[in-house]
């Protein structure tokens, strides 16, 4: 069996330092590297095999846990909180923190973190830009609100952010000088640039041909009206509005106008939820991925959420209506007792396997 090498890398913006231990804890190589990506492929080539790393975790570490981990027997990002013979050192530098995180994983003391996969890590880097841009887009909204008040202008709270009342009202209220009028022009550019930079600002359908065609047998078919009334709204299109609040965080009264009206869009919803048309959707689509063995039951996440009672409150008092049906309105509890009739796939058995001793432990 060949002896594993174990490394300790301390990273910055601009280099990489390391340090390079066998088993014994004697030191094979040490130094630093440009962090670049065409740098670690050059020193990966120089290390001996196999090869074990660890790094501490930073906003630098994901880039380099990427590239490293195809080419690593195993690579630990330790908890930069947890690593305590770091943190409480008198000295410290580069050199140093790499000896001493080589050390920790060569004995096993590391304070390993969880890192997760690279799809789960971009979709949280993208929520993170969106939660900036949606922000920005209100504390633009609040600072046109307050320059008007500033000047004693009056206009409709409900229309102020629509494109074609802001701009009227810029073209013919009198309040509303050059100065003045600059500033509200400069606030709005920015609250569109933020809006169109956006995960929604993308022109262009929410869904696909392809999608569209496994949602639309599961949405309920317009119901025919005698009596006459409105025209019914296509479902598609009601559904891209509602997706496109959902993925935006928007209100609804924010829904831009090539989308149905909010209320159609909401009440659409509302009657979707308590018709089960989302929760039929749900069990539809994972069952298909089940037939497929493309699930991984081992594994599962609940969302939840947690409501103190104030104090004094009766713990086992019935909230209002408000607080009760605030939130999403799926049922959990249904919802995993209906997933355990799924036929769960059996791992493949080895014929060497002795059978379990009825003898409780």
């Amino acid at each position: 069996m060949e002896p594993m090498y174990y490394i300790g890398l301390d990273k910055h913006k601009q280099k990489i330092s390391y340090c390079v231990k066998d088993g014994g804890g004697k030191v094979f190589a040490e130094g630093w590297i440009a962090a670049t990506r065409f740098d670690l492929d050059r020193w990966m080539k120089t290390l001996p095999q196999p090869w074990s790393a660890a790094l501490e975790a930073t906003m630098f570490s994901g880039w380099i846990y990427d590239h490293l981990k195809p080419h690593a027997a195993a690579l630990k990002v330790a908890h930069p909180l947890m690593l305590r013979a770091i943190a409480a050192a008198k000295k410290k530098n580069d050199r140093i923190d790499a000896n001493k995180i080589c050390d920790c994983l060569r004995c096993d003391f590391l304070p390993e973190c969880y890192m997760a996969p690279t799809a789960i890590r971009e979709r949280r880097r993208t929520l993170r830009y969106r939660d900036l841009l949606v922000r920005q887009m209100v504390q633009m909204k609040i600072k046109i609100s307050t320059l008007l008040m500033e000047a004693g202008v009056s206009y409709n709270k409900q229309k102020l952010h629509k494109a074609g009342y802001f701009r009227e009202l810029l073209a013919s209220n009198p309040d509303i000088d050059e100065s003045l009028r600059s500033l509200l022009g400069q606030c709005r550019e920015m609250r569109v640039s933020s809006a169109e930079g956006g995960p929604m600002g993308r022109s262009g359908p929410l869904l696909t041909e392809s999608q569209w065609k496994k949602i639309a047998p599961l949405l309920p078919k317009p119901r025919k009206n005698r009596r006459g009334g409105r025209p019914w709204i296509d479902n598609r299109r009601v559904l891209e509005g509602i997706l496109w609040i959902l993925r935006s965080g928007a209100r609804w009264q924010d829904l831009p106008e090539e989308y149905p009206h909010p209320s159609t869009c909401w009440r659409r919803l509302r009657d979707w939820e308590e018709q089960g048309v989302w929760l039929k959707a749900w069990r539809s689509f994972l069952s298909e991925l089940n037939e497929r063995q493309q699930l991984k039951w081992s594994e599962s996440f609940l969302d939840g959420s947690f409501a103190p009672a104030k104090k004094g409150a009766v713990e086992s008092e019935k909230p209002s209506g408000a607080r009760g049906r605030s939130g999403w309105w799926w049922s959990t509890a249904a919802v995993f007792l209906w997933e355990t009739t799924f036929t769960l796939h059996p791992r493949r058995k080895s014929g060497s396997r002795k059978p379990r001793s009825r003898r409780s432990a």
